[in-house]
């Protein structure tokens, strides 16, 4: 199921709503056959599921509120927690796993602020800037960690990654003679989150 939407969330950058109602009815059998057939009592099993189900739907809704994830996202780390063994499942695993996430989360950050602070690069966020003087520190930092400055005559090939336009406004950057356009990038979260799960169950 990982696999599944992590295919279709890079090569179409959306998950559909149906198959996630397929992959949650799979949790749903799953859990299931743990309750009837584990070696738990099954009123412990419904609620400590329940129970994390909140706290996962709760940090998911979070980090969607601010825009970290999508929906897809989201929704897939529900799935995660709502299917893995009920021997693996407590706080260790979610703080665990959430923590290998925010590293992944952080180096992305870094690698596209790193890309947004090269010279050529740079220019054109320099432009913007000095036509906002008046916007903050923290501000600039997380345009520069969360945008990018696309050539306005090379967004139709821009398919394999999704961006979100945020202005309308073209900057000539002299420096490489090309027109950028500001836009909000958002690399596959899904591939984050699959990483994440691997590397929890392979190595810890």
């Amino acid at each position: 199921m990982l696999w599944y939407c992590l295919f279709y969330d890079i090569k179409y950058r959306k998950v559909p709503n149906k198959s996630f109602k397929f992959i949650f009815y799979i949790s749903f059998i799953l859990n299931c056959i743990e309750i009837f057939f584990g070696s738990y009592e099954k009123v412990m099993i419904i609620i400590f599921r329940f129970f994390f189900f909140i706290i996962v739907f709760i940090i998911s809704i979070l980090l969607y509120s601010f825009k970290f994830i999508g929906g897809s996202d989201g929704k897939l780390l529900i799935f995660i927690f709502l299917t893995i063994p009920f021997s693996y499942l407590g706080l260790t695993f979610i703080s665990s796993y959430f923590l290998l996430f925010s590293v992944f989360y952080f180096i992305m950050i870094i690698i596209n602020y790193t890309s947004n602070s090269r010279f050529k690069k740079k220019y054109s966020f320099s432009m913007l800037f000095h036509v906002n003087k008046g916007i903050s520190i923290l501000k600039i930092l997380y345009i520069k960690s969360f945008y990018r400055f696309l050539d306005f005559s090379k967004l139709e090939g821009s398919k394999d990654e999704k961006f979100r336009l945020m202005s309308i406004s073209l900057y000539y950057n002299a420096i490489i003679g090309e027109f950028h356009l500001l836009a909000e990038f958002r690399p596959p979260i899904i591939l984050l989150c699959v990483i994440s799960y691997y590397i929890f169950f392979f190595f810890f």
